[in-house]
């Protein structure tokens, strides 16, 4: 490297036609002391770089020859030889990657999980337990460095999730909690599972599967159109069936009131009047459930039978019961073709 400034200095004062004496003036040193540093007998005190690169138009990267096109390709050097190990498997030649790549660009928070997560897996190697234990907690030192240090805050999140993961692997529970509270709040059932067991781990698990098919239900619309509603009475069914459906009666009432506009669209008067008995049931037990006796309920299906949901806590700002609801859709021209059967009079009059 000092070699290498003396020639850079060298190179860059020929190119301007100036002699050592020249050079030396311009600084007010010896002539003598850019000869020294130019053969590479010595180097310019640090207070001469700025003025030097100053003097020759150049930065002080440049002048101590750092070239950005040189570093970018060695960072994708680097970069390319990790992913190779991917394809490869070459769990030796991952690690030492991350480790040179760690010791090269200190700092680099994304290199330090990278260096983390090939240790992670590369504990699992050892048959020797107290090697195994010694790299698993290099592992946790290098998440806690990036946790300590990160701008990037997805970066930090997946660090402490896998903190979280590797401290309750390795039974320290307590310390895995008080990392789960650097967590978003939001997003924290996501690693509570690692530290959690027996009955806890099992009431968690269906919580969070609860929450996926919530996500599910949501996205298919099925308030506005006939066949994604038609798909959320089915994944209904398949997740509930022992038929205690609880909150999902509601989605099941219109299921069965859209389902008897379309059978008297096609003429079908029985399966209308069948699709409304249904309607009538499903809209009973939701009003049963949130609006005459509102409060805790426990699901039975195995998926959930850890569960409860508390219609207490339902706003009404916008519904009512479901039975009123479904008495004013019937006042809809649309049923006119019913009102002459008894069998539809005895349905408005239970209403």
């Amino acid at each position: 490297m000092e070699n290498n400034l003396g020639k850079k200095i060298r190179e860059l004062r020929r190119a301007r036609d100036m002699t050592q004496e020249q050079l030396a003036d311009c600084l007010n040193v010896s002539y003598q002391s850019v000869s020294k540093w130019e053969t590479g007998v010595a180097t310019p005190d640090l207070s001469f770089i700025i003025p030097l690169a100053r003097l020759f138009g150049i930065s002080t990267d440049a002048l101590l020859g750092f070239e950005q096109s040189k570093e970018e390709l060695l960072k994708k050097e680097y970069l390319d030889a990790y992913e190779e190990t991917w394809k490869s498997g070459d769990l030796e030649k991952r690690l030492e990657i991350c480790r040179s790549a760690v010791r090269e660009y200190p700092g680099d928070m994304q290199w330090m999980t990278r260096l983390a997560m090939a240790l992670d897996m590369h504990c699992f190697s050892y048959e020797d337990n107290e090697r195994y234990q010694a790299e698993r907690a290099q592992a946790i030192q290098c998440y806690k460095i990036v946790i300590e240090n990160a701008t990037d805050e997805k970066l930090r999140e997946n660090a402490i999730a896998a903190i979280v993961q590797q401290l309750s692997y390795a039974g320290r529970k307590e310390e895995a909690m008080e990392y789960a509270l650097l967590y978003p709040e939001e997003k924290r059932d996501e690693i509570e599972q690692y530290y959690l067991e027996g009955e806890e781990l099992i009431k968690h698990k269906q919580k969070l599967l609860k929450k996926e098919y919530g996500h599910l239900l949501s996205k298919l619309n099925y308030f506005f159109d006939e066949y994604h509603l038609q798909i959320a009475v089915g994944i209904i069914k398949l997740f509930f069936p022992d038929e205690n459906y609880l909150d999902k009666h509601y989605i099941l009432f219109v299921y069965e009131l859209t389902n008897s506009k379309k059978a008297l669209k096609e003429e079908r008067s029985s399966d209308a009047l069948a699709h409304l008995k249904k309607a009538k049931h499903h809209a009973a037990e939701m009003d049963k459930i949130e609006f005459d006796a509102p409060g805790e309920y426990r699901y039975t299906a195995p998926l959930f039978d850890k569960l409860t949901v508390d219609t207490s806590t339902f706003l009404h700002t916008n519904d009512g019961p479901a039975l009123k609801e479904l008495a004013k859709q019937l006042e809809n021209p649309e049923f006119d073709v019913l009102r002459s059967d008894d069998r539809f009079q005895d349905l408005i009059c239970s209403l």
